[in-house]
């Protein structure tokens, strides 16, 4: 039977109002829309004095991690410059304010912040970025392992800065690139005017790509940093001082005011606070299409213990209908010698969703009584971002209609991710607790994709636990699953006077190595170095094999 594939399209209509390209797809962002302390899954705030001494450029202040600095209200962050003393790692300043680092770091896209700057001379505020592997003490990064190179091998960008000397200067805009080349001078730079910074939100912007990196502001580009055009050669090795394009590497995000210092210049005897207010900051990347380029993997379980709705290692169950409701386009294509059906959904339907019926009054009801678990593989081919979900809607109409929505997201285990086959297994008993009562009379499937994605979907089907042989039931329990470090396997006598080996495999089918420490009734596996996903055991003995899966968070 041919491999079914389930194909929605992004909507773009979202971007398009925001003058983005089509080909960009948002993959990070925080629209503060929560009041109270920084989302700290997001941010980190950074206030070690990395020399022990003092900031950068002679900077005046503390960086603080207290909500009199940085706090989110009325749908804005605002970080906020006060004079007051204030003692911290055995200096005492006069003023404090707040510097936040990106949890996220990403290589190429487009960056949109939208801003408010701070009109009191002797500010100093920026939107910039730094290099995920920048060797600095008391960087989020850094403090994660990968502090491995000194600034500025490790690039710079600014995205925004205003510098504070004078009044004219808080209409400026400065856009800018640090790298070896100019020993980490501003070397490469422009500015623009913008009259109503501290008066009217703006979004500032970077378009970063393999070539360049445009700046602008209100989407108006004002100023390109290119390599080539600038030196006649882009030169990416780390080792020679004129390196001018370090900027092939994940950077990360800062957001801070800084106080006095080089460009904040001169602080007023009258300064008592001042705030940049940011709307939002979105991460966009271009969206690249993989489709599938192989198989997904082949089910373990044996035919006579699934329930099948779409694969091809099983019988499917007669008469669905894949394109019963929504609105999606269906066509039988051919995909890498397999026939496939796409689903494809246009920019003007309505729902991001298409149903399958597997069983009507008319038709063969799906009936699953006495399975275990529900099983599906999933492949995205476009680039996911933190939005993206997919949710599958089981709907059962036995005596009492039920149902249970199962959702893939970045939450997931394992995480929601594009460009390969993912294997999701859910229990009978999950699915009861999300509101799915009996299986007697299974009718739909409600697939529902939201925030772009083309997916993938194979081996739909309802299984239960295998017996090892008709003449061997054995007892297995496997604890904690799902689990991050240790997993044991019990056996009941029966297995383990019968046991041979036992064989994990990846999603893949691929060989898993993890260390297993063995007694009688009991194996101990650890998983600590095994990376997130689904896995299979192949337990295998004297007179047959059976196979569990466990995940490993």
């Amino acid at each position: 039977m041919p491999r079914v594939i389930l194909t929605l399209l992004c909507l773009f209509c979202y971007l398009l109002s925001l003058g983005q390209d089509p080909d960009y797809v948002l993959v990070w962002s925080d629209e503060f829309d929560q009041d109270g302390e920084v989302n700290d899954d997001k941010w980190f705030h950074q206030t070690i004095i990395p020399n022990g001494v003092s900031w950068f450029n002679n900077e005046e202040q503390h960086y603080t991690d207290r909500t009199d600095n940085s706090i989110v209200e009325s749908g804005n962050l605002r970080i906020i410059a006060k004079r007051e003393t204030f003692t911290d790692q055995s200096i005492t300043r006069s003023y404090t304010s707040a510097r936040l680092n990106s949890k996220f770091a990403f290589t190429y896209g487009r960056v949109d912040v939208r801003a408010k700057l701070p009109a009191e001379l002797g500010t100093w505020p920026a939107i910039w970025t730094l290099g995920k592997n920048i060797s600095e003490n008391g960087a989020y990064w850094q403090t994660q392992g990968f502090g491995t190179t000194t600034w500025p091998v490790t690039g710079e960008i600014d995205i925004m800065e205003q510098f504070g000397r004078s009044s004219i200067e808080k209409n400026d805009i400065h856009g800018s690139t640090h790298t070896p080349r100019s020993n980490g001078a501003t070397e490469n730079t422009a500015s623009t005017t913008v009259s109503t910074s501290t008066t009217g939100f703006h979004v500032y912007s970077i378009i970063w790509d393999e070539n360049e990196i445009q700046f602008l502001v209100d989407d108006t580009e004002y100023y390109t940093y290119n390599p080539v055009e600038r030196y006649g050669a882009k030169i990416t090795d780390p080792t020679r001082s004129d390196m001018n394009w370090p900027f092939d590497e994940a950077q990360y995000l800062i957001l801070n005011v800084a106080m006095g210092g080089v460009l904040g210049g001169t602080i007023p005897e009258s300064f008592d606070d001042a705030e940049m207010e940011i709307d939002y900051v979105r991460v966009y990347q271009e969206s690249i299409s993989i489709p599938p380029t192989f198989a997904a993997p082949v089910p373990a379980e044996e035919s006579a213990l699934v329930v099948s709705i779409y694969s091809d290692s099983y019988e499917d169950i007669p008469n669905i209908d894949f394109e019963s409701e929504g609105g999606a386009t269906v066509e039988e294509i051919d995909f890498s010698g397999n026939m496939a059906l796409s689903y494809s959904l246009a920019a003007e339907a309505e729902g991001n969703f298409q149903t399958i019926d597997v069983g009507e009054s008319n038709k063969i009801d799906l009936e699953a009584t006495g399975m275990s678990n529900f099983q599906f593989d999933v492949w995205f081919s476009e680039t996911i971002n933190s939005n993206t979900e997919l949710r599958i809607k089981v709907v059962n109409k036995g005596a009492s209609e039920s149902e249970a929505v199962i959702a893939i997201n970045s939450s997931s285990t394992p995480a929601i991710s594009d460009g390969r086959w993912i294997s999701y297994d859910f229990s009978i008993e999950e699915l009861s607790n999300l509101g799915l009562q009996g299986l007697n009379d299974i009718q739909q499937l409600v697939i529902d994709v939201d925030d772009c994605g083309t997916a993938y979907l194979d081996n739909i089907y309802f299984y239960r636990d295998s017996p090892l042989s008709t003449s061997l039931t054995p007892a297995i329990n496997i604890y904690p699953n799902p689990s991050s470090d240790f997993i044991t396997i019990q056996f009941d006598d029966v297995l383990a006077n019968n046991l041979v080996d036992l064989t994990i495999y990846d999603a893949l089918g691929r060989r898993v190595s993890a260390p297993v420490q063995s007694t009688n009734q009991s194996m101990i596996i650890d998983v600590r170095n095994v990376d997130s996903g689904i896995y299979f055991l192949s337990i295998n003995t004297e007179t047959g094999s059976i196979s569990r899966r466990f995940i490993k968070q």
